[in-house]
């Protein structure tokens, strides 16, 4: 299935769609030529992808962006990327470039790939990412609003959202309420 805000496309596989993860296993699958662009032009994305996904690398080549730079270049195959900041910080990137991407992102559920889009939209300012509890509330309600209008096949079952309000919970020491999107699965 497909999702499409302006001019990126993604184009996402569910993992496991029953499976119960409140942080959602998602794969971005890019082009090495393509990571290349982007550690050279998107600073949010070395700071996530390179030194939390890709630190072995990152510190054998002397924290060098160009010859990191030219070991994407040189890689010539497919990377994957599963760092949800990283992959915030890609989908920014291509928001704001003045050409249309079409990403592959396999995930656990559409959800996700929904939420951190909005994300990128949203929270995100040079390098940094904004998230703090009111506005990862108001991205995943968002986010399942969106899921319930245009993929209502794909709603997360009650397991998923119980553990979602409950991690949500632990992470902020508040409570954030999923009923309407329960409500919503009695109907399929």
């Amino acid at each position: 299935m497909t999702y499409t805000h302006e001019n990126l496309t993604l184009n996402v596989t569910t993992l496991n769609p029953d499976y119960i993860d409140y942080m959602g296993e998602t794969v971005l699958t890019l082009d090495s030529d393509f990571v290349a662009e982007l550690v050279e032009n998107c600073c949010a994305f070395v700071e996530f992808f390179l030194q939390y996904q890709y630190e072995e690398l990152w510190d054998e080549l002397d924290r060098d962006e160009d010859a990191i730079i030219k070991h994407f270049k040189d890689l010539n195959e497919s990377v994957e990327i599963t760092n949800s900041d990283a992959i915030i910080a890609v989908y920014e990137y291509c928001l704001y470039e003045d050409r249309n991407f079409s990403l592959d992102v396999s995930t656990e559920n559409i959800s996700w790939a929904i939420h951190d889009t909005l994300h990128a939209i949203h929270d995100t300012s040079g390098c940094t990412i904004y998230v703090e509890s009111s506005i990862e509330k108001e991205r995943i309600l968002k986010s399942l609003e969106i899921t319930k209008d245009l993929f209502p096949n794909q709603m997360p079952n009650w397991d998923f959202l119980d553990n979602l309000e409950n991690e949500y919970h632990s992470r902020f020491n508040e409570r954030i309420d999923l009923e309407e999107f329960k409500q919503y699965e009695d109907e399929y």
